[in-house]
Order: C-alpha cells, then structure tokens, then sequence
C-alpha cells in the first residue's frame, strides 16, 4: 500500500483537574472525528500518551475504532511510577511551594506523566520511519478546517524543513466549537490573536524537541528560539533552576504559513493569568491522585 505524503499525528494525554474540563478530551476528539475534513494524500493517527484512567481510555479507543482510525498506545506503567521520587508535599506545604521548587519536586513525574516531548519525538521518528514526507505533531485540541490545510499544503517547496503554524485559540474569542461549523467563521477565526505555533517536519529535517524539558516549562517554545520563530514564545526561556540551555539555530529553512484551531478547553478558569498555577496544580493533584490509588490497593 503506497504511503500517504502527510501525517497528522495527534497526541492525546492525560486532561488535568481545574485547567481542563473533566471530558475535554472526549469533546474534541469527537468534534474532531466528527467534524475534520479528509484530506487528500493525508493520514491520521493518533497516540495514547500514558493515560491514566482505564474507562477515559477505553472510551477513546472505541471512539477511534467507530471512525477506523488508528492509533499507538504508549501505557501508564504502574510498576515504573513506583520509582519515581516520593517527595510530594502535603496541601498544606504545597502552598507553601515557590514555582522553582513545584519544577524541582515534580520534575521526574512531570517527565514521566505528562511525556511531552518525549512523545512529540516518539511522533516524529514514526514519521520519518514510515516514509512520510510530512509529519505534523499536533496537541490533542488542534483542529485544521479544509481552508487552513490546503493553505499549508499548497504553500510548501522543497527547500523546508520545518512549518510553522500559529494557533487559535477558541477561548480567545469565548467561541465554542460550533463556530467552525457555521459558514462564517472565517473572519472571526482571522481576528483571533496569533498564539504558540504548531509544528511539522520534513522527511530531512534534523532537530527535534528537548526531551529533558518538562511541560509547563514552555517545551515546544523552546523549539521555536531554536529555529528562531519570532514570538512572544521567545520571551519565555526561563527554566527554573532546571540545568537546561535553550538551542539556538541559524538559517533554518522553516516557513510560518496558516493556522490551525485550538479548540475549546471546557473550562472556565482555563486563562492566561492562571495558567502556569493551574498546570502544576494539576500535574499534582494527578500525581497525588495516582499514589492514593497505589496506598489503596
């Protein structure tokens, strides 16, 4: 069977209390089965990053299944999270936690957890290996609508290696997701600001994401400065102690074209001013969450 020239490859992890709403991976996954365009020459795929809840799980899968859509399944080892640190403060001392320390204390599981780049990098190599000449690593809420993609596929040369596609946010505009099914949206899609891009790769391409920066600690920003994207995303090299340089490339031959959808968070309290605080609380609570199920056992 010949291979397909473009891989969307969409990562589908674990949602997190209060900076996520509780289902907002089953709402989008099935908007986006639902609703996505097929795009000519173009897989897609999905990867199951290490997610926790056995019935959220399983649910996904049957979904997946119901549209014949493949995916991988990267499994929460229980046996591997034992071996993590048990260094997790009680509430009341997490309260006391600077975010310096919360990086620090919750570094491996975040890592582990999360596998943010890790899994981005696992996306990539499935690419290449598979002989695609385009693999795109897109977050669980990415949403191309026909317009945008054809935009980005009729916009290639040969010359890149890396496209850029910035990113709106839905919640930006206090859209929900029906909007992109109206005949309208374009204009209040344009109007949405520019938030941090997307990426592809190419077949050639060479630099990949930092395995060793955790989520929260702006791991896809990182790759941005690297390839020298000019963003806001370029202010954020801050690594809170953590024995981290960010790269720094010169001439990259990437192009910034399009855009794709963020859709909505299902959470009201999911907004820029709080974000930092509600990802590591979340990324606490689930760890918490998840020796509690161990003690019980």
């Amino acid at each position: 069977m010949e291979t397909k020239k473009f891989l969307l490859i969409r990562i589908l992890g674990n949602d997190l209390n209060g900076l996520h709403g509780n289902n907002q991976t089953i709402n989008n996954l099935q908007f986006t089965l639902e609703n996505e365009y097929t795009f000519n020459n173009t897989k897609k795929m999905f990867v199951l990053n290490r997610i926790i809840s056995k019935d959220k799980k399983k649910e996904i899968i049957t979904m997946l299944t119901k549209y014949n859509i493949e995916y991988i399944d990267i499994p929460f080892d229980i046996n591997i999270f034992r071996k993590l640190p048990n260094n997790i403060p009680s509430f009341s001392d997490y309260k006391k936690y600077n975010k310096k320390l919360l990086v620090k204390t919750l570094y491996k599981h975040n890592l582990y957890l999360i596998n943010n780049n890790g899994c981005r990098n696992f996306c990539i190599t499935y690419g290449k290996r598979n002989g695609y000449t385009w693999t795109f690593v897109l977050d669980s809420n990415s949403f191309f609508t026909k317009e945008s993609f054809t935009n980005i596929i009729t916009n290639i040369d040969s010359n890149t290696k890396y496209i850029v596609v910035p990113q709106k946010r839905l919640k930006d505009g206090n859209l929900d997701n029906s909007i992109l099914l109206s005949n309208n949206y374009s204009k209040k899609i344009y109007n949405l600001p520019d938030q941090e891009p997307q990426v592809a790769f190419s077949n050639s391409s060479t630099i990949t994401f930092n395995p060793n920066i955790p989520y929260g600690i702006a791991p896809k920003a990182e790759l941005l400065y690297a390839l020298q994207v000019p963003g806001k995303w370029c202010n954020w090299m801050n690594f809170y102690g953590l024995p981290i340089k960010p790269r720094k490339y010169n001439n990259i031959p990437y192009k910034k074209v399009s855009y794709i959808i963020r859709l909505h968070p299902y959470s009201s309290i999911n907004n820029v001013v709080n974000n930092w605080k509600l990802r590591w609380f979340g990324l606490y609570l689930l760890v918490r969450n998840i020796k509690k199920l161990i003690n019980n056992q």
